[in-house]
């Protein structure tokens, strides 16, 4: 987790932070996002207090997204933004999977698919073998997600938009190429989970035996975002030390409740009274 720090000035991480919450929904109000950002950064171990103005500033400052890359994808698209054969099966397949689920591609998220299918394929078979196929496409997309996400900020403070600093992504993904579990949910917790409001927060010990096993459960129980990690690693893969084994039927739900769902419908899940994932179930 990040430091705590004493610095007040409008950073990168501020700006950055800002631009991901707009690219979420770009209207809302300075208040909202002096809300929304001071929240999620204040779990992360930051302690940020601007005035609603200073919010209302960023947001004046900041640019549109290149809004033909978000519309949906489709082989038609092919003819302005060409995909490497070698990497439509795997466009393809994963189109497929969202649709099962009421979901599209955008043609961003699909070039960006694109572009890491050469690179992972054979880490990606490797670490998720023949009847894993799902994972593979799971962990693929959410990867392709984390990339999409700097682009869209970038894409806000940036009018050019000549260059994205992606190097602590690519070392995980394309030079470590670690595309394990652990890996992928340790980056989107850092990156995408949301922060429980206040008032659920304060409920958690009422859901304590229920949030054991459920991943939204655990999201929304108070305590860190490490502390979290262990417990949904705790759930899926057991207590070695005591040899209790843990719930691997989980891993694809919890996959594709990251790939698949945007934070607003996470946040929904976190605050619902009701937890539909049980384990061993997928969405």
């Amino acid at each position: 987790m990040a430091n705590k720090t004493k610095r007040q000035n409008v950073d990168k991480l501020v700006r950055d932070t800002v631009a991901d919450f707009l690219n979420e929904n770009p209207d809302y109000s300075g208040s909202k996002l002096k809300k929304l950002v001071e929240s999620q950064l204040r779990a992360r171990g930051f302690r940020y207090d601007f005035t609603v103005r200073t919010y209302e500033n960023i947001k004046n400052k900041s640019g549109e997204l290149r809004q033909q890359l978000d519309k949906y994808w489709s082989m038609g698209a092919d003819r302005d933004y060409p995909i490497s054969p070698y990497s439509l099966d795997a466009v393809i397949s994963i189109q497929d999977l969202l649709l099962e689920n009421g979901k599209r591609l955008t043609i961003r998220r699909a070039l960006r698919i694109g572009a890491l299918n050469p690179i992972l394929s054979a880490t990606l078979e490797k670490t998720y073998p023949m009847g894993h196929e799902i994972e593979r496409d799971l962990v693929l997309l959410q990867v392709a997600s984390f990339y999409t996400r700097m682009e869209q900020i970038a894409e806000r403070f940036d009018d050019k938009n000549q260059y994205i600093d992606t190097l602590e992504l690519d070392k995980k993904f394309l030079i470590k190429k670690d595309i394990s579990f652990e890996t992928v949910l340790k980056e989107w917790m850092n990156i995408f989970l949301p922060t429980p409001d206040e008032k659920q927060q304060g409920q958690a010990g009422l859901f304590i035996n229920e949030e054991q096993d459920s991943f939204i459960g655990i999201l929304r129980m108070s305590g860190s975002i490490g502390e979290k990690y262990k417990a949904i690693l705790l759930l899926v893969n057991g207590d070695p030390p005591k040899k209790v084994e843990g719930h691997p039927g989980l891993k694809i739900g919890i996959l594709k409740t990251m790939a698949i769902s945007t934070r607003k419908e996470i946040e929904e899940a976190i605050r619902s009274e009701k937890i539909s994932e049980k384990q061993g179930e997928t969405k």
